[in-house]
């Protein structure tokens, strides 16, 4: 399915008007008062795209943050197969998940954004609290099987 019937059956399954993309073709979600998430269509990827700021870049956590989101992208289990990353223009952590639309269901694109809520969530607990050398305060990250309640 293509991102545009996705997002027309999102909106349906919530009963809110359906969302348009901005005219840069990205389409923003506020999950609630402090999470927003961008979905788009990267044609050239082949991919639709989650992203969300995690936290602000914080110069005290050193390079031990940078090592442990490392190893977090290697050990999928605590980032349920999305991506840490940073984004340097915008001095922040950023969190990211591609999505290959040809075999995507509307449900796998339900549960992959309730995932990605809750990864989301999860770092930014974990980067708030500057704890980067524990481990997770929940077991590995499980694919949520509903949908979190959204704002479009």
């Amino acid at each position: 399915m293509q991102l545009e019937e996705l997002m027309q059956t999102l909106c349906e399954e919530l009963g809110v008007e359906n969302v348009e993309p901005n005219e840069s073709g990205v389409i923003e979600i506020a999950v609630d008062e402090d999470v927003q998430i961008l979905i788009e269509s990267a044609p050239e990827a082949a991919a639709i795209v989650f992203s969300a700021s995690i936290a602000p870049i914080d110069a005290s956590l050193g390079a031990d943050a940078f090592r442990v989101l490392l190893e977090a992208n290697l050990n999928i289990e605590e980032t349920a197969g999305t991506a840490l990353s940073i984004d340097a223009e915008e001095g922040e952590f950023v969190l990211v998940r591609m999505l290959r639309p040809d075999d995507l269901t509307f449900e796998t694109f339900d549960v992959e954004l309730a995932t990605f809520v809750t990864v989301l969530r999860e770092w930014r607990q974990r980067l708030g609290r500057g704890d980067l050398g524990q481990e997770a305060e929940t077991d590995p990250i499980e694919q949520k099987d509903h949908n979190p309640i959204l704002r479009v």
